[in-house]
């Protein structure tokens, strides 16, 4: 197959693959707030995790996803040529909804964001443009052939599994809002176990490629960081990247400051002496005060006021 004949297939692919994204951002203007509340049910979390669990699994190879024999020999009917132009258009067209997970995060920020503005001209391109830079890779690697891509090998094999692993994280970070408070712990502290392990923690390591060297040093950290969550499971913590935060809290309430009174007693030494008491001094009120025709009274002249 010719360069010329790898860009027309990789346009007609992406462009199709570009236009379903399209017509997902019309549709997102069109639904407004009501997208936004759909979005954010637990129904559809919960869907939108199981459906990662499944790419997961399919990546470790437990199944295959591919289309129908049926369909696919309808689709590569021009297989001399490299296939033909609608069936690279079609094949784009559907391959949208299995390619829409992998960029979930970018994808359901731009649904909110259409969906609160409801500008269906904005939704359209801005979808339109996300799928364009998706298949602008997939058209530069057709365009110039294989000679730039690396040779098939074991190492797409562990390719594949690190994104199975890519995959069970992402759905144990959407289902976080479905699962108690007192368990988020444990899912993150079983898949950093297993990838410890899946790396080569427990191998034997041979030092004879840097590539060995990585993998054995990632599984070695992702086995001790398992172990920090396990921990912090075990002590309440509900934030994976403060796996021990309880301890921190428990030792700034058992931090004892000293009481008052010894405070007061440095500060304040006791008096020597007894205070004094001055007597009271006389009060000259309206008891004393006297005219000059009749004089102080006979009350205030017995107390001594006057």
């Amino acid at each position: 197959m010719t360069a010329g004949r790898g860009f027309v297939l990789a346009s007609s692919y992406v462009l199709a693959l570009a236009a379903a994204f399209g017509l997902v951002g019309i549709a997102a203007a069109w639904s407004g707030q009501n997208l936004q509340l759909l979005l954010q049910s637990p129904a559809v979390i919960g869907s939108v995790a199981v459906l990662f669990v499944l790419l997961a699994l399919s990546n470790f190879g437990l199944f295959h996803i591919q289309v129908p024999a049926a369909i696919g020999s309808r689709l590569n009917g021009g297989r001399r040529n490299g296939g033909s132009v609608c069936g690279a258009a079609l094949l784009g067209l559907s391959s949208a909804f299995l390619i829409g997970p992998c960029v979930t995060a970018p994808l359901a920020g731009a649904l909110l964001y259409i969906a609160r503005t409801g500008d269906v001209a904005t939704g359209a391109l801005a979808l339109f443009a996300l799928g364009l830079g998706k298949g602008i890779p997939l058209i530069a690697m057709a365009t110039i052939g294989g000679k730039a891509l690396p040779r098939a090998g074991a190492w797409m094999e562990d390719v594949r599994r690190l994104f199975g692993f890519l995959f069970l994280g992402t759905a144990t970070w959407l289902a976080t809002p479905l699962v108690p408070e007192r368990f988020i712990l444990l899912p993150w502290a079983v898949l950093a176990l297993a990838f410890g392990v899946y790396a080569g923690a427990f191998d034997r390591l041979r030092i004879s490629r840097g590539y060995a060297v990585l993998t054995h040093s990632a599984g070695i950290v992702s086995l001790l960081w398992g172990s920090l969550l396990l921990a912090g499971f075990g002590l309440g913590a509900s934030d994976p990247l403060t796996p021990l935060g309880p301890l921190r809290g428990r030792q700034a309430s058992g931090v004892r400051l000293p009481s008052r009174r010894r405070i007061s007693r440095r500060s304040a030494p006791p008096a020597r002496f007894p205070a004094c008491s001055a007597p009271p001094l006389p009060t000259v009120g309206r008891a004393c005060s006297m005219s000059p025709q009749t004089g102080a009274s006979p009350a205030a002249r017995s107390s001594g006021q006057c």
